[in-house]
């Protein structure tokens, strides 16, 4: 939009309705929150909506777009910061843990805002304004189904693993599809301390069996930060452990089956190869013991090649 020469057009006319129109369309269109265009210090400039406020949250990058360095990053928005850029974003963002949730999960009002800031060049190459916009991302359904189809894709989980993401600001769940029941998904619940202390705290990788609502889950955090690099947050993958459980099992069967026929063909190997060993030896025994009782008996044909075959028939 900034680079659109139609866009640029407007400005250099101060074009308020023209501006605001393509500003209304970034919004609908992109699943943005906010969108403003500002001066190097946040200033607002043509809006339109009555009684809008005059500046947006100082950021880091505001200063680095003015360097002609656009970018986009986390950033901690306070109810305050929703409310001066709408009213109505500040309870749409509170996350109120359900009733069925547990009893010590509270309230969070922050929101985590994926935020984009953008210089506006004119004719001659000169910025003379930025265009800043935002993504809120406190329930953010659409946001974290996206995550979910980025990592999971066809044929990484067994079937029923139910492959799941969650954003966490601080030690709450701002937006997630993990089921925490049948009805609700894991919105507001919150992770125990010493997880957030080794992953926000110490910046480290979890990965964890974890008991979230009804199921056990596999579950892998690793920490957030945001434009001043500050850890500020977790993204959490989860993916449910029965059916790793379950071909973890089968496995198992079918190593116990395979081992079990091993010994049986092994039994079998052993005994018929006993049995060569010991037949001839039985045989001399039997012809002891006819002489001694008085009869004529020989040996007969002996089948065993080895030198246990070999002393019978000398024997013989």
């Amino acid at each position: 939009l900034a680079d659109a020469p139609s866009f640029r057009a407007a400005l250099m006319s101060g074009n308020s309705a023209a501006l605001q129109k393509a500003l209304k369309s970034l919004i609908k269109n992109n699943g943005f929150a906010f969108a403003h265009i500002t001066d190097e210090l946040g200033h607002w400039s043509y809006e339109t909506r009555p009684g809008a406020n005059s500046s947006s949250k100082p950021s880091p990058l505001t200063d680095r777009a003015m360097a002609d360095h656009p970018g986009s990053g986390l950033e901690v928005f306070s109810a305050a910061d929703l409310s001066r850029e709408n009213p109505k974003l500040a309870e749409r963002a509170r996350i109120v843990p359900g009733t069925s949730l547990p009893g010590d999960q509270q309230a969070e009002s922050r929101a985590l805002v994926l935020r984009a800031v953008y210089p506006i060049r004119g004719p001659q190459g000169r910025i003379m304004a930025l265009l800043d916009a935002g993504v809120v991302l406190n329930r953010n359904q659409e946001f974290i189904e996206s995550l979910r189809e980025r990592v999971y894709g066809t044929g990484t989980l067994p079937a029923g693993g139910n492959g799941a993401v969650a954003v966490l600001l601080g030690d709450s769940r701002i937006t997630t599809n993990l089921p925490f029941n049948s009805k609700e998904v894991a919105v507001g619940t919150h992770v125990a301390s010493d997880l957030r202390n080794s992953v926000i705290g110490d910046g480290s990788v979890a990965v964890l069996d974890q008991r979230i609502g009804d199921e056990w889950y596999i579950s892998a955090y690793r920490p957030l930060y945001d434009v001043d690099g500050q850890a500020v947050g977790m993204l959490q993958t989860a993916f449910l452990q029965a059916p790793f459980r379950t071909a973890q099992y089968r496995a198992i069967g079918v190593l116990l089956l395979a081992s079990l026929a091993l010994i049986g063909a092994s039994t079998w190997i052993v005994l018929r190869g006993a049995k060569s060993i010991f037949k001839p030896i039985e045989q001399m025994t039997a012809v002891v013991r006819a002489t001694q009782a008085g009869h004529d008996q020989r040996i007969g044909d002996v089948h065993s090649q080895d030198e246990v075959g070999e002393l019978a028939r000398q024997f013989d």
